[in-house]
């Protein structure tokens, strides 16, 4: 199973080596893969003794961006003939639950779409 890390909307740099690579490569059907929302903040490695480490790209987004990223995730990898399911429902990782949307108070339980299950590691 390939993995993909970071949303591929939130950090559209990040959507190169599935979609330019894996998704066009002509073996792809053979193998199911899923992503994940690498959503901690990026900082520069490796980290500095006494912190101080500069960010270069926050993890926390509105919940405006959130929807585009979701929006694209759906209609370009959940439809895909090649997207991991379990029991019928598209996987989607999310690394750092807690920290999710800006604004968005509610407990994850409660939050999740028709379609889709929640997986706690």
């Amino acid at each position: 199973m390939a993995y993909a890390a970071n949303a591929p909307a939130a950090v559209p740099s990040s959507k190169r080596a599935l979609e330019r690579g894996f998704l066009k490569a002509a073996n792809s059907s053979r193998i199911k893969f899923c992503l994940m929302w690498a959503n901690h903040d990026w900082i520069i490695q490796p980290a500095k003794r006494n912190g101080g480490n500069a960010v270069l790209y926050p993890g926390a987004v509105t919940a405006r961006t959130f929807d585009t990223m979701t929006d694209y995730i759906v209609k370009r990898y959940f439809r895909h003939p090649a997207h991991w399911t379990i029991d019928g429902r598209s996987y989607f990782s999310i690394y750092e639950l807690f920290r999710r949307i800006e604004g968005d108070r509610r407990p994850a339980a409660t939050s999740g779409g028709a379609g889709l299950g929640q997986h706690d590691v």
